[in-house]
This record gives structure tokens, sequence and C-alpha cells, in this order.
């Protein structure tokens, strides 16, 4: 097993995140973030917290707070 695979090859690695980095960035900008996430799960994945609302199950559990799933709390927000 080879336990850092991204850091042989950093320029390849860096230039893949920097592309999927920008990609996301771009959705959000041209979307707004609350669509952008809605359309892609991906983006949806990485949040942690929706306008106050703990929305990753082990970041709720490691802050001693109540896990909302986002669909959820992104349906609480918009309403």
């Amino acid at each position: 097993a080879v336990p850092n695979m991204p850091g042989a090859v950093p320029r390849t690695s860096s230039r893949v995140l920097s592309g999927l980095t920008v990609s996301y960035a771009l959705a959000m900008a041209n979307l707004g973030v609350e669509d952008a996430v809605r359309r892609n799960t991906a983006l949806g994945h990485g949040v942690n917290v929706w306008r106050g609302k703990v929305t990753h199950p082990a970041v709720a559990a490691a802050l001693g707070r109540e896990f909302i799933p986002l669909e959820q709390a992104m349906a609480t927000a918009s309403s």
C-alpha cells in the first residue's frame, strides 16, 4: 500500500485539484451557492453547515450538536 500517491506526482495532482476547485467555484458564481449545491451532489457532500444547521453527522457528533440532513436544512432555510 502506498499512503501518499498524490505526493508522488505533485504537479499533476495540483493541476487536477485546481481544475476541480475552479469548476465548483464557477458553478457557485454562475448559479449561486444554493442552486449549485442543489444541482451538484459533490458540492452537497462538502457542506458541513448550512445556515447554522450542522449537516454532516461526524461534525455534529464532534461538536455535540444536532445533525440535520442537508436537504432538510435547505428546505427549512427556504421557507
